[in-house]
């Protein structure tokens, strides 16, 4: 599952969970028994729209797979800089 991110845990692996808050676990079984409007309203609390929320070290890796994926469908070219 990997460890949790923080200041001193190092770079993280590919395929790393990483908890984003400290909100519950729900199971399957769980969310079956919600109303649709309750799911909705429980995914809703968790997204995560402030960059500044997000481990510096995940947003990075999320930033260069994304160029990674431009550049590979040729919507990009890479700099020489590497940027």
């Amino acid at each position: 599952m990997g460890r949790p991110a923080g200041p001193d845990s190092g770079p993280l692996l590919a395929g790393t969970v990483v908890v984003m808050a400290e909100d519950r676990i729900w199971t399957a079984a769980e969310l079956e028994q919600l109303t649709p409007e309750e799911r909705q309203r429980l995914l809703n609390e968790r997204v995560v729209t402030d960059l500044s929320k997000v481990p510096p070290e995940f947003l990075a890796r999320v930033r260069a797979k994304g160029r990674d994926l431009l550049e590979e469908r040729g919507l990009i070219t890479r700099q020489a800089d590497g940027g």
